[in-house]
């Protein structure tokens, strides 16, 4: 598992912003590799690197305020599950 989020966190920079947020995937890993501890450091790391990204790429400002609020939304459910 934590051979997973490892690459993931090192493909995120590739990955289109809407993808990451139009899915569940940042959800998941909040939801589900969290509260474990042999995994909670990694997702951490994962979380760390959505946030870490840059909304400057995303021409529609609609598109990138969403994601924003998507990102604040996240980050709150992040620290209600630590």
């Amino acid at each position: 598992m934590k051979s997973c989020l490892k690459t993931l966190q090192a493909f995120f920079f590739w990955i289109p912003l809407p993808y990451i947020f139009d899915t569940e995937i940042i959800e998941v890993i909040i939801n589900n590799f969290i509260e474990p501890t042999n995994s909670r450091i990694e997702a951490i790391k994962c979380v760390t690197e959505i946030s870490s990204l840059e909304f400057k790429d995303i021409d529609d400002t609609n598109v990138a305020r969403r994601c924003k609020e998507k990102l604040c939304f996240y980050y709150c459910l992040l620290i209600n599950r630590i």
